[in-house]
C-alpha cells in the first residue's frame, strides 16, 4: 500500500511540472507574438521613411538639374501615400544669390501617424531663370 501512495504523488509532480511548462511555454509564444508585431511595424515605417527619403532626394536633384520648382516627378513615381511638398528660401550669409530648397516628404499611411522626411539643398539663382 505504501508504494501506491507513492505511484500517485509521481503523478501530481508530473501533472505540476507539465502545467508549469506549459505556462512558460505559453509566456514565451506571447512575448514572441508581440515582438514580431512590433519588428513588422518598425519595419513598415522604415521602408516608407526610405522611400520618402529616396523621393525628396529625388526631386532635389530634379530642380538641381533644371526643373521648375513648381514641377511634379513623372505620373507613376510617387505612391498616394506620400505627398511632396517643396519650400524656397533666400539664401544668407556665404549662401547670398543662391536659394536654400527644401523638399518634404510626408507619409500618410492609416491608423498611423505621418512619416516626415526633409531633404535640402542650395541652387544658385544664376543656374535658373
Amino acid at each position: 500500500m505504501h508504494k501506491t501512495s507513492d505511484k500517485h504523488k509521481r503523478k501530481g509532480v508530473l501533472v505540476v511540472e507539465l502545467a508549469v511548462s506549459l505556462t512558460l511555454i505559453s509566456i514565451i509564444a506571447g512575448l514572441t507574438a508581440v515582438a514580431m508585431i512590433r519588428y513588422r511595424d518598425v519595419r513598415s515605417n522604415f521602408e516608407w521613411r526610405r522611400s520618402a527619403m529616396a523621393l525628396a532626394v529625388g526631386q532635389l536633384v530634379r530642380y538641381q538639374a533644371g526643373a521648375d520648382l513648381d514641377s511634379f516627378p513623372p505620373p507613376g513615381i510617387v505612391p498616394d501615400e506620400i505627398t511632396l511638398t517643396t519650400e524656397v528660401h533666400d539664401g544668407g550669409g556665404q549662401w547670398e544669390g543662391a536659394r536654400l530648397i527644401t523638399v518634404v516628404a510626408t507619409v500618410n499611411l492609416p491608423h498611423r501617424r505621418s512619416l516626415v522626411e526633409k531633404a535640402s539643398g542650395y541652387i544658385y539663382r544664376s543656374e535658373r531663370p
